[in-house]
């Protein structure tokens, strides 16, 4: 998948009703599928992640390890949170970024619900 093509499926990411909402993340895990595994490697990297990469592993086997790690520690989560406000030179794609801020934002306003 090209960045242009991920950042244009990021980008049609609007608020809406509940259902709107789940669309939207799906949408985002969708395109996040299909980002290229150097991208996952460089933000695992720059985030340093405690994440396995195996030579064989491919995109998606990153994405779950990443979205496995993200659900088990709030900790990763909140991390992930400021630095997204604070980059400080991270490398990792902007567009991939931006993807878990809109993910990370719906997991803040599901918590302020009671979900």
């Amino acid at each position: 998948m090209e960045m242009a093509d991920f950042e244009r499926d990021v980008k049609a990411g609007g608020r809406g009703s509940d259902v709107d909402g789940i669309a939207v993340n799906i949408s985002t895990l969708a395109s996040l599928s299909r980002l290229d595994k150097r991208h996952w490697v460089e933000f695992v990297k720059a985030y340093s992640l405690p994440i396995d990469i195996r030579p064989r592993d491919a995109s998606r086997d990153i994405l779950g390890k990443v979205l496995s790690h993200l659900e088990d520690s709030a900790d990763a989560r909140e991390k992930l949170k400021r630095r997204m406000v604070e980059p400080r030179g991270v490398e990792a794609s902007p567009a991939l970024m931006k993807a878990f801020g809109i993910l990370l934002r719906d997991d803040d306003e599901s918590t302020e619900k009671g979900d």
